[in-house]
């Protein structure tokens, strides 16, 4: 049997209202990850703009454990913002890499 929960919080059109409440949120979600292994894909997401101005979502996988400490432990909304970015920078470095892999199995004679 398999079970199927979404939570969705709404972005809120006050900007600085949805800044509050985001880190309680995350260490929410952070929580509810650890105690709940079993529930599988747990991830908080950020819409926002990339370099082009491109509407772009940031993704926290709350079944890391090294994401969860990171967010249970930070304290100010800077401090997950910067959560977000890292995981946005792994993100990217994992993308090359595997652009970098299929272009060498393209290139190599089997």
């Amino acid at each position: 049997m398999s079970i199927f929960s979404l939570v969705v919080a709404p972005p809120n059109q006050n900007i600085s209202t949805t800044r509050i409440d985001n880190l309680g949120k995350a260490k929410g979600f952070a929580e509810y990850a650890r105690q709940n292994p079993g529930v599988g894909r747990i991830q908080l997401i950020r819409k926002g703009k990339d370099a082009t101005g491109h509407d772009r979502f940031k993704r926290l996988d709350m079944a890391k454990s090294a994401v969860r400490d990171k967010v249970s432990h930070a304290m100010t909304n800077d401090e997950l913002d910067h959560i977000f970015d890292e995981a946005e920078l792994k993100k990217k470095d994992i993308e090359l890499h595997y652009t970098d892999l299929r272009t060498q199995l393209r290139h190599t004679a089997f």
